[in-house]
């Protein structure tokens, strides 16, 4: 498994790729949740060809979203209706919460 930092940088992706793999269809560069459960997409990269594999999986007026990393021109086939920067954050230090005890 990718290191913590690998996976938060594509977080749909790893998703769609791994835990919610039977709620997603696509393939190897391009995921979506099933259009009956949410628009969210992932892609597994930059590039037309990662593009190219979002166009095949998402149906005419299907509404397609796309988070972090993923994000990137998607062309004139596409109509962007709302775009937003989202800012992701990681604390790094320790918990000043005490470690639970575990009871006997």
């Amino acid at each position: 498994m990718p290191a913590i930092d690998t996976l938060l940088d594509n977080p749909v992706w790893s998703c769609l790729r791994d835990r919610h793999a039977g709620f997603s269809s696509g393939g190897a560069l391009a995921r979506r949740y099933h259009a009956d459960i949410s628009p969210i997409s992932g892609v597994a990269g930059r590039g037309p060809e990662y593009v190219a594999a979002l166009e095949a999986i998402a149906g005419i007026e299907d509404d397609v979203a796309l988070l972090g990393a993923s994000v990137q021109k998607l062309g004139a086939s596409w109509e962007m209706l709302y775009a937003s920067q989202l800012t992701q954050m990681i604390r790094m230090d320790t918990s000043p919460l005490p470690e639970p005890q575990a009871e006997s």
